[in-house]
């Protein structure tokens, strides 16, 4: 499912059908990461219900985006930016660089993208994801 998120402004040569009037969060942002709580709904094994989960997004100079769950694909903690623009797990220690790479261990994998879409009106959805965890793989847990 489809989660709204955050507007986003175009750059002066964004791509035909978004309106330039539209106002945003990510203007004169080109470049860094932004950090954004939205709730979702898990069906757990003991409970079900919201969730406040992470998204790190940062808008790209060609008017894309980089949208990384917040979630380290290790044991299932929150990931945060560091100074030098690098995520750092505060669990176990493992860092990623500004692409999502794994640079210290133990996280198998790199950080888990997010699909994303923007709409004709300028607003950015991105679709929340579950992957599973300690796998090298990406790999999708399925919805309940």
């Amino acid at each position: 499912m489809w989660r709204r998120g955050c507007r986003h402004r175009p750059l002066p040569r964004a791509a035909p059908g978004i309106r330039r009037r539209d106002r945003a969060d990510f203007d004169g942002l080109v470049g860094e990461f932004q950090k954004r709580l939205v709730t979702v709904t898990e069906h757990g094994t003991w409970l079900t219900g919201p969730v406040e989960k992470t998204l790190w997004i940062r808008r790209n100079p060609d008017d894309t985006f980089l949208v990384f769950s917040g979630t380290c694909p290790h044991m299932n903690c929150t990931v945060n930016l560091t100074a030098a623009k690098t995520f750092e797990c505060p669990c176990h220690m493992s860092s990623f660089d500004a692409e999502g790479k794994v640079t210290s261990m133990p996280a198998p994998r790199p950080l888990d993208t997010l699909e994303y879409r923007v709409s004709t009106e300028g607003e950015l959805s991105v679709q929340y994801q579950n992957f599973r965890k300690a796998l090298t793989t990406k790999e999708l847990v399925p919805a309940s």
